[in-house]
């Protein structure tokens, strides 16, 4: 008791005036408050400059921390921000830009439904016929153009219209005879009489040179046929006597004939010669097969 009657107590709150403490405490924090304040605001000031987002720093992330742009569909502020790298989003596309979508691949078999139809078959038109004689109209005006032409004394193009309606598949075997009968009476002047008609394709002529005998002139103008064919159509009673400057009927096509066993007939031809390697097929008329060919008797 004596120790501590002599010791004088010490108390840090009651040794001062407990008010001007109070006030003391109270400044030192607002003075902290402050600083901590316009530090946030400088971190605020210098993220905001170097950014252009208005958006502040987390609650949780401490003083002076760098702090990350946040990326935003839609800006927060109305103020221009500085340029940034666009986001392009495939909404914002062109319909060109986007690339289409690819049918899908399925292994299913082609189905009736699926199918295209078919295009139509054309169709020829339907062959106008002679009322009077039956025949296609264009076969009938052959025959009436050649009947025409034979009576004005033009054989050569007599016989091409008659003979080529006699090739052509359509005309009827009764037709058919008559016609071989007309073209074989036109024959008689223009194969087998001395005459060459003008334009011939079949018939030619030659002149006798000193010389010749009948062996070269066959030789070089008539290596289709036989002497006596050439003592025939001239009228020359010896062949092998010729006289020059004699103009001799020759012939510039061969010789074919065609044989219908199941008619008893022989139809002898006058046309370009066949390739060897040629066949006749028996789908149609023999006449219809002979294009280019020339029917003599």
């Amino acid at each position: 008791m004596a120790l501590a009657s002599q010791t004088p107590r010490t108390n840090t709150f009651r040794s001062g005036n407990p008010r001007k403490q109070r006030k003391s405490a109270r400044a030192v924090l607002l003075a902290a408050g402050a600083l901590l304040g316009i530090t946030a605001l400088a971190v605020v000031a210098v993220w905001w400059l170097g950014t252009g987002s208005p958006t502040p720093a987390s609650a949780t992330t401490p003083v002076g921390t760098a702090i990350a742009p946040v990326v935003t569909s839609a800006p927060t502020s109305t103020l221009t921000p500085a340029p940034t790298p666009a986001v392009v989003r495939p909404a914002a596309l062109p319909p060109s830009a986007v690339a289409p979508a690819k049918p899908a691949v399925t292994d299913a078999p082609a189905s009736a439904a699926n199918i295209p139809p078919a295009a139509p078959a054309p169709t020829s038109p339907p062959v106008a016929t002679d009322p009077a004689s039956g025949l296609p109209a264009d076969i009938s005006e052959l025959v009436l153009t050649g009947a025409a032409l034979m009576a004005k004394g033009d054989l050569l193009g007599s016989r091409f219209a008659l003979n080529k309606a006699l090739l052509d598949a359509r005309t009827p075997a009764a037709e058919r005879e008559g016609l071989r009968r007309q073209i074989t009476a036109l024959n008689d002047t223009l194969v087998f009489s001395p005459s060459v008609a003008p334009n011939d394709p079949l018939f030619g002529t030659y002149a006798v040179v000193s010389g010749d005998n009948i062996t070269r002139v066959m030789r070089s103008q008539a290596p289709f046929v036989d002497r006596l064919f050439l003592g025939r159509v001239n009228k020359m009673a010896d062949v092998n006597k010729l006289n020059v400057g004699k103009r001799l009927k020759v012939p510039r096509q061969p010789f074919h004939l065609i044989v219908h066993k199941d008619a008893f007939r022989a139809d002898l031809y006058m046309g370009p010669p066949l390739p060897p390697d040629a066949t006749i097929s028996s789908a149609q008329p023999i006449e219809a097969r002979l294009g280019g060919w020339t029917y003599i008797r």
